[in-house]
């Protein structure tokens, strides 16, 4: 079935909406699911951060509790009163970010494993509140409270540790679909473009070839003919449309001043002064074609035998006029269309550019959500470096502890050897004093003569028995300074042990802030990983727009062909007006 222009023009037109509509649908649709994508994405990123400051308060809970036992030395410097207040900040920030992990509703298995993180909480916190209330009230219960609160620390640390992987393994699969969504979303707005751009250049080729071309062939026809060029040959007349109706009617005129040509030739006299006359009639008609009016008739009635020819170009003419206010009715509608695939596309280019500002503004808040874990992970290096501090304080802080232990040792046993002095001390005053009895009996009995000697024997004796009574203090002194020595070295080696038992859980704690910083610096890597694809989807966006402005210069150039065949139908004057028609011309500076 052979279609008219009106048909293909509107065929056409049809097309190029339909493939508009199928674009802006085609970008509306990426712009929803990269949209959805990145949401995603930001959620499974403020998951990871909730969680991992979660894991660091769970840590931090126990760091508190073993200042409040590290307290109990003055010489530490710290407070119970601080551990207890850092205790509680924590077990509510603890709370908080395992709260914000359950309420995530983007996985299930995510909501799931935090929501049985509860009680294991609740059961951690209450062991550490419990243990705190009795290092205050009844310091010798700690150590069966110690026992207690680590076996929720470790139950805690497994469901935690679930938890992470669930929830490290869920961005995993967030970040994978999103790589994914951005490719397709990307090939598929690709194609839409390059198929909206085909079928402008393909409308701008068919345009020319079967409506510019067959015109211009027939005006330069039209032209011959009019000068008296019969040796002409009109194209476009085995067309079926109206260009080939316009074609037929030119061939059949053209044929027609053959013949009459031919019979002018025969003719003499008024025959011949009839025939110059309808010569004259046609040269006028056709002068008037040639100028662009196609409102004009031959009215003056030719002999009988020349009238079809008269009828026949007044049949040409209103038939080219009306096949030509045809032309200029489709040139209209293609002007029109050309100009809302101008505003389509332009429209297009401008949502392209509000999606690129927009995925710019992600990659923006990616930039600063990874700069925040990035310096969570530089403050989990920092901890880790003051744990570390800290158990080698600790560490010195034992080996002086078991210097004491020697030194108290070896004041005991000095003790001990000055007891022994006493002892001997003693026994030379009990020695003495016999002497200086002995003494005196002997002067006694020497008479006068023994006084001075028995004075003599009399201070020796004082004497002695002064130096026993030092002794017999110097004994108890030492013996109440061993029994003080005894319970210093009890206490001392109380201390050891304590001391040993706190370098082993700040050895614990080093080893769990060296684990919380590497899982910072994991995190940090992943969320990088994440800035790559939104750089990526900015990329494609960016593509996009390129495209868009492609196919606003190809729209422009379409108007611009619409255009130069409006110039050309504004030539003619038709018989409706009697005028020149009014056909849009969109100026070239658009």
């Amino acid at each position: 079935m052979t279609l008219s222009l009106n048909a293909k023009a509107k065929l056409t037109g049809g097309l190029t909406i339909a493939t508009i509509s199928l674009c802006a649908t085609v970008v509306l649709w990426s712009g929803h699911t990269q949209a959805q994508s990145f949401d995603q994405l930001r959620a499974s990123g403020e998951l990871l951060r909730n969680h991992m400051d979660a894991d660091m308060m769970h840590d931090a809970i126990r760091a508190d509790v073993l200042s409040a036992l590290m307290s109990r030395d003055p010489a530490t410097g710290l407070s119970m009163a601080a551990a207890a207040d850092d205790l509680h900040r924590h077990i509510e920030r603890l709370k908080a970010g395992i709260a914000a992990d359950r309420a995530y509703r983007g996985s299930p298995a995510v909501s799931g494993s935090t929501a049985k993180l509860a009680k294991p909480i609740d059961d951690y916190a209450a062991a550490a509140d419990r243990i705190i209330r009795v290092m205050h009230d009844h310091p010798d219960q700690t150590t069966d409270e110690l026992a207690n609160f680590k076996r929720q620390f470790d139950a805690l640390e497994t469901g935690m540790e679930n938890a992470g992987n669930i929830i490290a393994e869920h961005a995993r699969s967030v970040e994978t679909q999103a790589r994914s969504e951005r490719r397709l979303s990307t090939i598929i707005v690709n194609v839409s473009l390059a198929v909206l751009l085909i079928e402008t250049l393909i409308v701008i080729a068919l345009i020319g070839r079967h409506l510019l071309r067959p015109l211009l062939g027939l005006h330069h026809a039209m032209q011959k003919l009019s000068t008296g060029i019969l040796d002409v040959d009109v194209p476009a007349a085995d067309r079926n449309d109206e260009i080939g109706l316009m074609a037929g009617a030119i061939s059949r005129f053209r044929t027609e001043l053959i013949d009459r040509r031919r019979l002018q030739e025969a003719m003499d006299g008024e025959a011949r002064h009839a025939q110059v006359r309808m010569i004259d009639e046609l040269a006028e008609g056709l002068k008037a074609l040639a100028d662009g009016n196609l409102s004009g008739q031959i009215g003056t009635p030719f002999p009988s035998e020349y009238e079809p020819l008269r009828n026949n170009f007044n049949h040409a003419s209103r038939t080219l006029g009306a096949v030509l206010q045809q032309v200029g009715s489709t040139v209209a509608r293609v002007h029109s269309g050309s100009g809302e695939i101008v505003s389509a596309s332009s429209h297009f280019a401008q949502r392209t550019e509000a999606q690129a500002a927009g995925i710019e503004q992600a990659a923006s808040s990616m930039r600063t959500i990874t700069t925040s874990v990035t310096q969570s992970a530089s403050g989990a290096a920092q901890v880790n470096e003051s744990v570390a501090g800290a158990h080698g304080d600790a560490m010195l802080g034992g080996e002086i502890v078991r210097d004491a232990i020697d030194a108290m040792a070896r004041i005991e046993e000095s003790a001990r050897a000055i007891g022994q002095i006493v002892n001997v001390i003693d026994a030379i005053s009990f020695q003495t004093n016999l002497l200086a009895l002995n003494a005196g009996v002997e002067a006694a009995r020497a008479g006068d003569a023994g006084k001075g000697f028995a004075v003599v024997a009399t201070e020796v004796r004082a004497l002695a028995e002064r130096s026993r009574e030092a002794a017999r203090e110097i004994a108890d002194l030492i013996s109440k300074s061993s029994d003080q020595v005894s319970i210093g070295v009890d206490l001392v080696g109380r201390s050891g042990a304590a001391l040993e038992r706190i370098v082993a859980k700040v050895g614990e704690i080093r080893d769990l802030a060296g684990s919380i910083a590497t899982s910072a610096d994991e995190q940090a890597n992943s969320l990088a990983n994440v800035n790559i694809v939104v750089s990526n989807i900015d990329q494609g966006i960016q593509q996009n727009a390129a495209m868009a402005e492609q196919s606003t210069a190809a729209a422009r150039s379409l108007a611009s062909e619409a255009d130069d065949l409006a110039v050309m139908i504004a030539r003619f004057r038709f018989e409706s007006n009697e005028k020149e028609q009014d056909y849009p011309i969109r100026s070239r500076a658009a």
